[in-house]
């Protein structure tokens, strides 16, 4: 799943990781979280962000999951689920 974040009212908003929190309490296991960089971000020109007080969200985030089998023992991938 590639996702990227966002900004409200000029403060970060950490889409990825409530994404990838719900596919946690769905049962998924986190296999890999691949950051991507975005070049070319032309919906914000980079000065006028540093005008605006903000960093331009370069990045986004490629989050691969794997389902557990009914069997499988899921205790040994204890920091890769969700732990609530």
């Amino acid at each position: 799943m590639l996702i990227g974040d966002t900004r409200r009212r000029r403060h970060y908003v950490p889409l990825a990781f409530s994404v990838m929190q719900r596919f946690l309490k769905a049962g998924f296991i986190l296999k890999e979280d691949v950051i991507k960089v975005q070049h070319n971000c032309s919906t914000t020109r980079y000065w006028s962000a540093q005008d605006k007080d903000f960093l331009l969200i370069m990045h986004e985030h490629l989050f691969v999951f794997r389902k557990p089998n009914v069997d499988e023992d899921k205790s040994i991938y204890k920091d890769s689920i969700d732990a609530l």
